[in-house]
């Protein structure tokens, strides 16, 4: 006798996520006119990564769904959520949207990568360094022909460029810069890389239809109460 497939739904943000038996993930949201989108999502180590979306169909009205996501438990399964078009893979300039079946299927290792100090790495047109303490920092030439910088951290496999720190005045220095670059052994401690802010705390996030908005779903239902 076969059994019925059970499904778990959760809420994050303006999501509803849907985890089905075997760890299958896709998220839906809604659009205008009663339509709704989803896609899939993968769990890398504490960081839920979401894909663009590949689906879209009839769906709940905006009042409807709305309900039916604040009905459901929030989504706790992962301290962090991040969008697939935010992040790199190492060695790829493309984003990982381009190249979802080799990380699903590959397994990217996620585990924090100790890594002994000093030293010094190559990550495109950036320069990643590991002082004695093992602190990550990162440098690049702006558009401005000065070197800037910031500390970097590794969250499940994936190297977070933090925000600019620092910026060095004295200009020119761009020709030496890369020149360094180039004798740099490339990046090879992490399969991932981003910018910290593309990392989202998912205790943080809350619907796109606040409490103050329930009064507009509610106006498209029955315009009669927009009226003066």
């Amino acid at each position: 006798m076969l059994t019925k497939e059970r499904n778990y739904n959760y809420r994050l943000g303006e999501f509803i996520l849907t985890e089905r038996e075997g760890g299958f993930l896709t998220w839906m949201t809604h659009m205008a006119f009663g339509c709704q989108r989803s896609g899939k999502c993968l769990i890398l180590g504490n960081v839920l990564i979401l894909f663009p979306w590949d689906g879209k169909e009839p769906g709940y009205l905006k009042l409807e769904f709305h309900m039916k996501q604040m009905s459901l438990p929030v989504w706790n399964s992962t301290k962090y959520y991040c969008f697939a078009s935010n992040l790199r893979q190492v060695g790829v300039e493309n984003s990982v949207t381009q190249h979802m079946g080799q990380i699903s299927f590959n397994k990217i290792e996620s585990a924090t990568v100790k890594i002994t100090g000093p030293s010094m790495f190559r990550l495109g047109r950036r320069k990643i360094s590991v002082n004695e303490n093992s602190v990550i920092s990162w440098q690049a030439i702006s558009e401005s022909n000065k070197i800037i910088g910031g500390i970097c951290t590794i969250e499940s496999g994936i190297l977070c460029l933090g925000c600019k720190e620092h910026e060095l005045l004295d200009e020119g220095q761009s020709r030496l810069f890369y020149t360094s670059l180039k004798v740099l052994p490339p990046w090879d401690k992490s399969s991932l890389w981003g910018h910290q802010e593309s990392l989202l705390i998912c205790k943080d996030s809350k619907p796109r239809n606040s409490s103050s908005n329930i009064w507009n779903c509610l106006t498209d239902y029955f315009p009669f109460l927009s009226t003066p």
